[in-house]
């Protein structure tokens, strides 16, 4: 993560974390920076897939719903806000995402 976020003025500490469930291993690391792109490197069982697939699509969704759960809760989203897109949270993000899985499916 700091390899890839040299160049960049960065915001806050990178966030680190794996879990295991139903023998499926799941790590993801990011940090976010001041620009407005967002670089998300995915990888299945270690084999790049730059194309995304379900676990980069789990994986935004997830971090999206968590997000404004997380900001109603603490009122920083207010009833009439709208909910924060996929796009809002993901801006500025350097991430890895890493997924084990037996028999994994590409296309």
């Amino acid at each position: 993560m700091q390899f890839l976020n040299k160049k960049e003025d960065t915001l806050g500490d990178i966030f680190y974390v794996e879990k295991e469930k139903n023998n499926i291993l799941v790590e993801v690391a990011f940090q976010f920076n001041k620009e407005y792109s967002n670089n998300i490197i995915p990888f299945v069982n270690n084999v790049h897939t730059p194309e995304g697939g379900t676990h980069m699509t789990g994986f935004r969704t997830a971090l999206t719903r968590t997000i404004n759960r997380y900001a109603r809760d603490k009122q920083i989203l207010k009833e009439k806000d709208q909910n924060l897109t996929n796009e809002d949270v993901i801006e500025g993000m350097v991430a890895v995402l890493s997924i084990k899985l037996e028999d994994p499916q590409f296309e």
